[in-house]
C-alpha cells in the first residue's frame, strides 16, 4: 500500500473500512438513481468490462427492447451456474473451542476457501469437514452428499477476520459419499481487468444460515 512519507505506517482493514464508507455510500446512491455506470472511479476498468459486454452482443437483431433494464444474461448464464455450485461446499466446524458453520468454495483442484470466522486456524481446520452436493432436488428431496476433510498440514493460509478474513486450505481425503473431487470443478481467482466494475450486481451461492445450498441472483451490490 503507498505511503505518504516515509514514516508513515500501512493501514490496517478497519482503518480501510472506516476511510471507504462515503465512497461505498456514493456507489450505493448512484445505483438506486440508476446510473451504476457512473459508480466505477477506474474508468480504464469501465472502458475494458464494457468492452468484454459489447463483444458478447456484437449481433443486432430487430426485437424490440421495452423499458431502460439491461440486465440481460446469456443463456449459458444458468448452464454456467449449474456447473460452479458443485464447487459450493457447507463446512462445518467442531473445534473443542468452538462450533461454526459457513460457505465455502474450491478455487483449484485441491484448494478450498472460506473465511476465517468459520476456520480460524490449522487446529480448527482439522476439526473441519466440507459438504458437497447439500442442496434439495428439483423433486423436493436431499441430495446425495460427499465430505471431505481437510489437511492444513499440506497447505493453509489465513487472513484474519479483522483484515482480509479468509482461509485457504487443502482438501484431504473423502470422509463420506462417493463424489470424485475431481467432477465437483472449482472457481478460479483472476485478476483480469474486465471482470467486474464497482456498482455492478452479483450472484452468490451459499448456505445461509446452515441451510441447503441456495442462491442470491442480482440483488447484491459490488461497492
Amino acid at each position: 500500500m503507498a505511503q505518504t512519507n516515509a514514516d508513515a505506517k500501512p493501514r490496517g482493514f478497519d482503518d480501510l473500512v472506516n476511510t471507504t464508507q462515503h465512497a461505498r455510500a456514493r456507489v450505493r446512491g448512484l445505483v438506486r438513481a440508476g446510473r451504476w455506470r457512473d459508480a466505477e472511479p477506474d474508468r480504464d476498468r469501465l472502458r475494458a468490462f464494457n468492452n468484454r459486454r459489447a463483444r458478447k452482443r456484437a449481433i443486432r437483431g430487430a426485437e424490440a427492447i421495452v423499458g431502460d433494464a439491461e440486465d440481460f444474461q446469456g443463456a449459458s448464464y444458468l448452464t454456467e451456474g449449474a456447473q460452479l455450485r458443485r464447487a459450493v461446499a457447507y463446512v462445518e466446524v467442531n473445534d473443542v473451542r468452538s462450533s461454526t458453520a459457513g460457505s465455502g468454495f474450491l478455487i483449484s483442484p485441491r484448494l478450498f476457501i472460506t473465511n476465517c470466522h468459520v476456520i480460524g486456524d490449522a487446529k480448527a481446520a482439522r476439526a473441519a469437514q466440507i459438504t458437497f452436493d447439500r442442496e434439495i432436488t428439483a423433486d423436493g428431496f436431499p441430495n446425495a452428499t460427499t465430505t471431505f476433510l481437510l489437511d492444513p498440514d499440506t497447505f493453509a493460509l489465513f487472513s484474519v477476520e479483522k483484515e482480509l478474513d479468509y482461509a485457504i486450505i487443502a482438501v484431504g481425503r473423502v470422509n463420506s459419499g462417493n463424489t470424485v473431487l475431481n467432477d465437483l470443478g472449482f472457481c478460479p481467482l483472476s485478476d483480469s481487468p474486465d471482470r467486474h466494475v464497482i456498482g455492478m450486481n452479483v450472484n452468490i451461492i451459499q448456505h445461509p444460515r446452515g441451510l441447503p445450498k441456495m442462491i442470491a441472483i442480482r440483488n447484491n451490490l459490488l461497492t
